[in-house]
């Protein structure tokens, strides 16, 4: 499956391996007419695809689909209203889902796990991100940003639900 877009509108292409007969069907139904700014598909599922927004229409900014485009779900959730500019895809095991997103005012974060999105500023600067690449090998994401350079931090992990702090008393440390 190949998806591609042009402004608005979003495509696909269920036969993009076969020779000169290629069949586009148009799946921006559902989707808010804004300009197009990414698309990510699930390494291990072809027919999950997210598509990211610009603009500043409050609520338009994440939408996933799970059949191929023929129906979205809107994740915009908890994000703020400023444009979303790129996106990345973490393939993890125990289908998390875990989904990076580039805005102009930084990197946010979601996966099945947590459900929402967060702020993800772990190493990474307070700016409009441009591009991430996701290096799964050294577990790392790289930001590019509009004018701060690239940044580069590890990927998300969650905290520990309990945290039992030894040999402290009252801020002293005994050794």
């Amino acid at each position: 499956i190949l998806y591609a877009s042009q402004n608005t509108l979003i495509a696909r292409c269920d036969n993009a391996l076969a020779n000169n007969n290629f069949d586009w069907t148009i799946v921006s139904a559902g989707l808010p007419d804004l300009a197009i700014t990414g698309i990510v598909v699930n390494p291990s599922d072809a027919e999950e695809v997210y598509v990211t927004f610009s603009g500043y229409s409050t609520g338009n900014k994440v939408f996933k689909s799970i059949d191929s485009g023929d129906n979205w779900i809107n994740i915009s959730e908890n994000l703020p209203n400023v444009p979303i500019n790129c996106i990345a895809f973490q393939d993890t095991p125990g289908n998390i889902n875990a989904v990076y997103i580039g805005t102009d005012i930084g990197v946010f974060y979601r996966d099945n796990n947590i459900g929402e999105w967060i702020y993800f500023s772990n190493f990474l600067p307070v700016n409009i991100v441009n591009d991430l690449y996701i290096n799964e090998a050294n577990n790392t994401i790289a930001a590019g940003t509009y004018g701060r350079g690239l940044w580069r931090s590890p990927l998300y992990t969650s905290c520990d639900a309990d945290l039992t702090m030894s040999n402290y008393a009252g801020g002293v440390r005994y050794y």
